[in-house]
């Protein structure tokens, strides 16, 4: 620093008479870019996982909301309801069956006044990632509030309900729906790939 006619000339480019000038050199901000950019490129792909798995549990939620929705309507008004397949062949031809056309995880109640009521709308698929490994297995709820298959078997339903899962990854993206004795629901995360 030099003085010329009493005022002081500052030489030096960070500090003027004892005050610090401000701000960020260039190099500190390409190195704070380039920490960013590493950051980020981590960052991505663990966040794309967890949204595939976020996804995968809320459509395992809606089919076991589904499962729940048919057992306390049968309870409720003491009547048959139809948790249905994707698969319309597999929904049966009586009333409901009919109803439930090729809807995955509606529910229909058996009603007196007409053939069936719609109680709950199909699950949708919200990406094009995920997919139904096989058919959604249609159940029959009793006024008890027991699934059964819809063959003749008159015990209630033991084994897998539905399969979901994800081409995205091979880790943790498979959603398998299973039940025992007709009301015990189980959702379990597999890997591997959709079949």
């Amino acid at each position: 620093m030099g003085q010329t006619g009493g005022r002081q000339v500052c030489v030096a480019h960070r500090s003027c008479g004892g005050v610090q000038a401000r701000g960020f050199t260039l190099i500190e901000l390409m190195i704070a870019i380039a920490v960013a950019a590493v950051l980020l490129t981590v960052a991505i792909p663990s966040f794309k996982h967890i949204t595939m798995a976020n996804q995968l549990n809320t459509t395992a939620n809606s089919i076991v909301n589904a499962l729940n929705a048919a057992r306390m309507e049968a309870l409720n008004r003491n009547r048959e309801t139809r948790f249905c397949s994707n698969n319309q062949a597999k929904n049966g031809n009586d009333a409901l069956g009919k109803a439930c056309a090729a809807q995955p995880a509606a529910v229909y109640v058996q009603v007196p006044d007409a053939d069936a009521l719609e109680v709950r709308a199909q699950i949708l698929l919200q990406d094009e990632r995920l997919q139904l490994s096989g058919d959604i297995t249609p159940l029959r709820f009793d006024a008890r509030g027991l699934a059964y298959g819809l063959g003749a078997n008159a015990s209630p339903y033991n084994g897998v309900v539905a399969k979901i899962c994800s081409s995205a990854s091979d880790s943790g993206n498979r959603r398998i729906i299973s039940m025992t004795t007709g009301s015990s629901i189980k959702v379990e995360t597999k890997d591997g790939a959709c079949k």
